[in-house]
């Protein structure tokens, strides 16, 4: 007797969607009926979906009620990825520049400490004399060095000379400071069409005990 009720309910439901369209609907379970309004106080409702899903990509079926469940719910789902991975995008970006940040203060940080240590070098080293004849041949050498970068070496024309107290210099734009002593010149040379291109300032840094050329700077 159970076994056949069962056959009768499953028959009831069979018929109610065979009688609807092929998309998923909402049914009313009334004790053991089953019926399209709801048919006591007490009913149940029971999702029914089709045997054979709709293909939502086929125009005439994406207004059912199906299709735009569905359709609503892979909005929903695209959604919540990108939410997803919106956060992610913005909790990368601001560790990012939060790594920048920290790079460029410990950056500051060790080019201070190296101009820190070569000050304390200079003034470990104190201001020694130094002879007119050791100026004038260290402001030869720099001259040299100049003229070997012009383009017509033998034009070269030098003027203003000054040499001034050690100044930390940087040898490298890596942040590497040593001390250096500047030589100020300024050169006039011709150029590759044979014309002189107006003076220019340059500085060659010595070393300490001003002995050899550290670096050669346009100023």
């Amino acid at each position: 007797m159970e076994d056949r009720t069962m056959r009768l309910h499953a028959a009831a439901l069979a018929l109610v969607l065979c009688s609807s369209p092929t998309w998923a609907q909402s049914v009313y379970k009334c004790g053991s009926t089953y019926s399209q309004t709801p048919c006591a106080h007490d009913a149940k409702t029971v999702n029914a979906e089709p045997a054979v899903p709709l293909n939502c990509s086929n125009y005439e079926n994406s207004n059912t009620p199906y299709c735009k469940q569905k359709s609503e719910a892979a909005r929903e789902k695209a959604y919540a990825k990108f939410l997803v991975e919106e956060d992610a995008r913005k909790k990368a970006e601001v560790e990012k520049k939060e790594e920048q940040a920290t790079e460029r203060r410990e950056k500051v940080q060790r080019w201070k400490a190296a101009q820190d240590k070569a000050a304390s070098e200079i003034a470990a080293y104190g201001k020694r004399p130094i002879d007119k004849r050791k100026i004038d041949s260290n402001f030869a050498l720099c001259n040299a060095a100049l003229a070997a970068r012009l383009k017509d070496p033998m034009s070269a024309q030098f003027s203003v000379r000054q040499r001034i107290d050690a100044v930390p210099i940087s040898v490298n734009g890596n942040g590497d400071y040593t001390p250096g002593v500047p030589y100020q010149i300024q050169v006039n040379a011709k150029n590759s069409f044979g014309a002189y291109t107006g003076s220019q300032p340059y500085t060659c840094f010595f070393d300490l005990t001003e002995s050899r050329i550290l670096n050669i700077e346009e100023m």
